[in-house]
Formats: C-alpha cells, structure tokens, sequence
C-alpha cells in the first residue's frame, strides 16, 4: 500500500479546500473569486519552492502556462470565464505539467458530457413548459468538471501509486 508523503498530504488537502471553494462559489454565483485563486497560487508557489526548490517552480510554471492558458483561449472564445482560467492557473502551480495537462483532458471530456445531458434536459423542459415562456439556458460551470477530474486524478494517483501528483 503507497504510503502518503508529506508533501502528497498538503497538496490533496489544499487542492480538496481551493476546488471544493471554486466548484461552490460558481454553481451559486457563477464566479470564482479572485482572491481564492490568488491565494492557492501563491501557496501553491510557496509549496513547490519549499519541497521541491527550483525544479518545482519550473514544473508549476509549466503547469501553469497549460493550465492558464488553455482556459484563457476558452475565456477568449466565450467558452469560458476569466475565473476558470485564473482556477486553472493555480491549479497547474500546484499540480505541475503533466497531471494539469491530465485534468484538461478529462475535464473536457466531462463538459461535454454535461453539455450534452444539458440540452437534451433543455429540450425537453421546453416541451415541458411550452405555455409558461421561455426557459434561460446556462453553460456549464467549469469549476465542477474540473474538480471531479482534479479528484480523480488525485485518486488513481494514490490507489495506482503512480506518482503523477508530485511527480519529482
């Protein structure tokens, strides 16, 4: 059985905490909070200098870059907000490349299977509700796709004893 690291420990423990915040401040309000994403940044640089020195910074800094700038295109495009691509920012500092670039894929993955359940769910509350006007139809909030592939890979990290979470 892996045994967890320290450093294991902090990170599934802050990443439960900053995606936990993320995925309910947008289902109520639609936004995340800057300042939220500010802070687990900033932790998350703190961390990875302090267990992993210099490599860890150049491996947040990648996480960084993929993570940020896969979700500023999506914010460029209208597929997204400003707050989920600052989430994934911090994200990345925490995570490092390749697992970021693991929950992009699954997170992806998970939006567009909510995007589709969501307007079949539309469609037919249309029909429902024909008489009593039209019905708002909402994307997905991004906050939650991206917690449930940050756990999942948190998850198979430990249960396969893989080593990507941290991997230096």
């Amino acid at each position: 059985m892996h045994h967890l690291t320290t450093a294991e420990i902090i990170t599934s423990l802050s990443l439960g905490v900053f995606t936990s915040w993320a995925t309910v401040s947008d289902l109520r309000t639609r936004q995340i909070p800057n300042g939220l994403n500010l802070a687990a940044l900033i932790l998350g640089l703190v961390f990875q200098y302090l267990s992993h020195g210099w490599e860890g910074l150049g491996n947040s800094g990648l996480g960084f870059v993929l993570g940020f700038g896969t979700f500023f295109v999506l914010w460029l495009t209208g597929g997204g907000g400003g707050g989920d691509a600052k989430l994934m920012g911090a994200l990345g500092v925490w995570l490092g490349f390749r697992p970021t670039l693991y929950v992009l894929i699954f997170s992806m993955m998970l939006v567009l299977i909510f995007t589709v359940f969501n307007r079949f769910r539309h469609a037919y509350l249309q029909k429902s509700n024909a008489q009593s006007g039209e019905i708002e139809e909402q994307g997905v909030a991004l906050a939650l796709p991206v917690t449930i592939a940050t756990w999942s890979i948190i998850v198979a990290d430990i249960l396969m004893e893989s080593r990507t979470l941290i991997p230096l």
